[in-house]
């Protein structure tokens, strides 16, 4: 699905400096549309501390935006969930 940018939100889009780590959680939050640390790190194969701390980076910066409490499907708790911008 296509969905219609500004060219103004692509250019800072292309113009934030994440490092290669913050790339990848943001590639792999779109990808799955939203998730939790604990999901997102178990798809990823990374520590959750390392996830965490990228998003937190990530949220910083207000390219997540909080989607509400779920149950993760890798501890099954309820946990916050983000999707990127």
């Amino acid at each position: 699905m296509k969905t219609q940018m500004r060219q103004t939100s692509i250019d800072t889009y292309h113009d934030l400096d994440l490092n290669n780590q913050q790339r990848e959680v943001l590639a792999a939050l779109k990808r799955s549309g939203c998730s939790c640390i604990a999901d997102l790190a178990a798809r990823m194969g990374w520590q959750r501390s390392t996830v965490s701390g990228r998003m937190n980076d990530l949220k910083k910066a207000g390219l997540l935006v909080y989607a509400g409490k779920f149950k993760s499907k890798a501890t099954g708790i309820t946990s916050e969930f983000w999707t990127a911008v």
